[in-house]
């Protein structure tokens, strides 16, 4: 058995009949639904030392893995257990209405190695990890509906996706940017901070009402040296792609429509405020044909009365 979906009820079930220790030992993929408690089942998956996909939908966490002195402990009691850890390749986190935070403290031993991560629908998430950690062998990051995520990670977080090749932001209401300069001492406050995305092909920014800026430091410099797709689609309040100077030597436009119609202005700044330009000079031209419209139509319902009565 290599895949697996229980409901939580089945799984505590599982572990009070005292299941063999070996019983899922060859599991690659496990579907968790419908878990009640605010604490994520560590027990149950620490008897997964081959799961490499992880999905986890409908459940009342706050966090799911906690990092620090529980997470090593039962990392290393897994260790005499099973004779390995527990290392994600993918993470799917969806439905959770109370999930605030991915992982506290320091990054757990269960996430060192992901690459995949996918949130969706948790309306509670203020923040994907701490401003001291970061997932350095991620390379594909999706979040869709979180509406109450008002920034993904700071800059220093930021420096670790070293590894990041594709990004995708949609449909949170309310984000005002992606990543945030990092607090800076008195004497640092003038100095540029150099963030790179060495890897990052596809960058893709939907649906997102309140987004105003990828960062808004004004000392953050961005490189992005291989982005070769940046999508940016119904973002009215976004003003420029940074404050600070951007580098994206291999992008030639940016794609608006899912037709893959795309628009350049000499760099990548330019190109977001002109298309901002566009966005508004489009929205008032559409706000006029309607209002024109519904007058056509009152006009007509008053010659209509004006008949009937004659």
């Amino acid at each position: 058995m290599q895949k697996l979906t229980l409901h939580y009820k089945d799984a505590k079930w599982i572990l009070d009949n005292k299941y063999p220790i070996d019983l899922f030992h060859n599991l690659k993929e496990f579907q968790l639904r419908e878990c009640k408690d605010d604490q994520f089942p560590y027990w149950f998956i620490h008897r997964m030392p081959n799961l490499e996909n992880l999905f986890l939908r409908d459940s009342l966490f706050e966090d799911v893995f906690i990092g620090g002195r529980n997470a090593a402990g039962s990392a290393t009691h897994q260790l005499s257990q099973t004779g390995t850890v527990v290392q994600l390749k993918k993470l799917w986190l969806f439905h959770m209405p109370k999930l605030k935070i991915v992982c506290r403290k320091t990054l757990d031993p269960v996430l060192q190695m992901l690459e995949y991560l996918s949130i969706g629908y948790c309306p509670s998430l203020l923040l994907l990890i701490p401003s001291s950690l970061s997932f350095t062998h991620l390379k594909t990051l999706e979040i869709v509906s979180c509406d109450n995520l008002r920034l993904l990670v700071v800059s220093s977080t930021a420096k670790g996706l070293v590894q990041l090749t594709s990004m995708k932001i949609s449909k949170c209401q309310m984000i005002e940017q992606v990543t945030m300069e990092k607090m800076k001492e008195k004497n640092e406050r003038d100095q540029d901070e150099i963030v790179v995305f060495s890897q990052l092909k596809t960058l893709e920014l939907l649906y997102l009402p309140a987004l105003e800026h990828f960062c808004s430091g004004g000392h953050c410099v961005f490189k992005f040296p291989l982005l070769e797709k940046l999508l940016v689609k119904q973002c009215p309040k976004m003003k420029t792609f940074s404050q600070g100077v951007v580098s994206t030597p291999k992008l030639d436009f940016v794609i608006t429509e899912d037709e893959g119609k795309g628009y350049w202005a000499g760099d990548l700044n330019a190109t977001i405020q002109k298309l901002q330009s566009f966005e508004m000079a489009l929205s008032i031209m559409m706000r006029t044909l309607l209002a024109r419209q519904d007058g056509g139509e009152e006009k007509e319902k008053e010659e209509d009365v004006k008949a009937l009565e004659d």
